[in-house]
């Protein structure tokens, strides 16, 4: 009789695993992130803004043109940067920060490079730098998903990329 019922029991999970791995496997998987992200934004202290906007910045800007350092850059170590702030949720939280650092960052540029420049045109050079700059940072933030980052570029067609 014990065996029976153990039988039974084993059978009985045998039958009903996959129904609820297969069912509830994504309320699981949503209700863990959503406590996992919780607590994780709930421990954050007030000063993790300015600093994840740092984090951007240097992400955006190779270390060669803020300090002394060799040029650092690397589109792999960003991608993964990019891929695992989704995954904790940062990307949505903290939008407008990235997009607050991205902002900066084109302001600064255009200052340094505009600023008492009034004898020539300065349109095409700033239209390349944002292409060659802030395109692949724009892509590997908001399209990573993206087949080829240029043809999605294209695409969008906001600047003229041939």
């Amino acid at each position: 009789m014990w065996h029976g019922v153990r039988l039974q029991s084993k059978e009985l999970l045998q039958l009903s695993f996959p129904l609820i791995s297969s069912s509830c496997s994504a309320i699981l998987s949503s209700a863990y992130t959503l406590n996992f992200r919780t607590l994780l934004f709930s421990v954050l202290p007030p000063s993790f803004s300015q600093a994840f906007k740092e984090l951007c910045t240097s992400l955006l800007s190779p270390a060669s043109e803020s300090h002394s350092l060799p040029k650092s850059w690397n589109e792999c170590v960003n991608s993964v940067a990019w891929k695992n702030f989704e995954i904790l949720g940062l990307i949505d939280r903290y939008e407008s920060v990235i997009a607050s650092a991205g902002y900066e960052f084109i302001e600064r540029h255009v200052l340094e490079v505009c600023t008492g420049r009034w004898d020539s045109p300065m349109l095409e050079e700033l239209r390349t730098w944002m292409s060659d700059r802030m395109v692949p940072w724009m892509l590997s933030v908001y399209a990573r998903t993206a087949q080829t980052r240029m043809s999605y570029f294209k695409q969008i067609s906001l600047f003229d990329i041939n």
